[in-house]
């Protein structure tokens, strides 16, 4: 009986408001088949209005949906390109969280920094006289991460040790580009956390949102290769959300300098790190979270000693 109601009601209201727009059109002084046409148009859009309204609130999600996440495209191509140079230069502080970071410094890549980073070293290009303040946070170097290793499986051209590398490499060439003008500081973090990777741009005019650049990580291709959603920043939205998930993530006790990577191979903490029953720094005597030879240990040992020097400088 209360589907019958509806069925009336969907049938009456609409044929109710065609009754009145009818005598108006008979009052126009159209073509007949214009009338007809009107008529028609008319009476499918109050029919799919009842539909959509009649959908528990879809409109409004859907409308609540947007206002929250505020997400402005996928984009790619020249115009990620375009988004990068022009936030990179309008930005008083810039944070970003990635992986390795290696292929942001890397001049053949599409989508890399290699550009603005040398600009910004000297000053230069920028829309604002501010200092610009870079916090990196890049995914623990180690092959106990899950992470890590989805992100080799997707780098299979690369052997271990090389892939392992890349960190060290990252920081030596990140160190060249710190200057007067670019403050630049390096953290690492677990790859628990490691889903998203995204850059931060806070506006060094006040007046302008901040923008967060986001992409899922793909297991079959290279993070800095995808595309990426562009948000505005609003006081409860996805980019809001974002900034103080980096935030809360640097300031974390589970996330720690470069200059600390050193010690955590040398004592085997950094395997504690994966151990349920150790602390976020690793600190603790127990002897179930495999702080034992790990396969990979002479080559961590051998690639810290051997960067010692720039592992001391973050």
């Amino acid at each position: 009986m209360e589907n019958l109601k509806k069925i009336c009601l969907s049938a009456l209201i609409p044929g109710a408001i065609m009754a009145v727009i009818a005598t108006i059109t008979d009052s126009l002084p159209s073509t007949w088949w214009l009338r007809i046409g009107i008529v028609f148009c008319m009476y499918a859009a109050c029919i799919l209005a009842i539909y959509l309204f009649s959908l528990n609130g879809w409109i409004k999600s859907q409308l609540d949906l947007w206002q929250i996440g505020k997400i402005r495209g996928l984009w790619q191509h020249k115009g990620l390109v375009k988004q990068l140079e022009k936030n990179m230069y309008s930005s008083n502080k810039i944070r970003i969280k990635v992986t390795r970071g290696i292929e942001l410094l890397n001049p053949k890549k599409e989508y890399s920094f290699f550009t603005e980073l040398n600009s910004l070293k000297h000053g230069k290009d920028k829309t604002h006289s501010q200092d610009v303040e870079m916090q990196i946070l890049l995914v623990i170097p180690c092959y106990k991460d899950p992470h890590v290793i989805e992100r080799k499986d997707a780098h299979q051209d690369i052997p271990h040790e090389k892939f392992l590398k890349t960190w060290y490499d990252f920081l030596d060439k990140i160190d060249t580009y710190r200057s007067e003008y670019l403050h630049i500081d390096v953290k690492f973090y677990l790859g628990s956390h490691a889903r998203w990777r995204f850059y931060i741009f806070e506006k060094a005019n006040p007046k302008k949102n901040t923008c967060v650049l986001l992409s899922e990580y793909d297991s079959k291709s290279g993070g800095i290769d995808n595309p990426m959603y562009r948000i505005m920043r609003g006081e409860k939205n996805i980019a809001g959300f974002m900034c103080n998930y980096f935030d809360t993530l640097w300031n974390s006790k589970s996330t720690f300098s470069p200059k600390d990577w050193n010690s955590y191979i040398e004592t085997q903490k950094c395997q504690s790190h994966f151990c349920q029953n150790c602390d976020d720094r690793g600190m603790s005597n127990c002897k179930n979270c495999g702080r034992k030879s790990c396969e990979y240990e002479d080559i961590c040992k051998k690639l810290s000693q051997e960067h010692m020097t720039i592992l001391q400088k973050f």
